[in-house]
């Protein structure tokens, strides 16, 4: 079985947005970036999650983070 990765589809956010400077991309106890609006849609835990790349293209629930990584 496959492990989540995304929240929602990645491109159907604001234009010109990615991960990198998604508030939802957080680091997991292994130190890799994982969507947290994903686990929380889902239930899972962030280690259960796939890493997203902080060049994926934003999806629908993106929202701008305060810092960048």
């Amino acid at each position: 079985m496959s492990r989540l990765q995304f929240a929602h589809i990645p491109g159907m956010g604001p234009a010109g947005k990615t991960c990198r400077v998604c508030r939802h991309w957080n680091t997991d106890s292994h130190k890799e970036r994982v969507c947290a609006k994903a686990a929380e849609l889902s239930g899972k835990r962030l280690e259960d999650l796939t890493p997203v790349s902080g060049g994926t293209c934003a999806c629908k629930y993106w929202e701008e983070r305060s810092e960048t990584p």
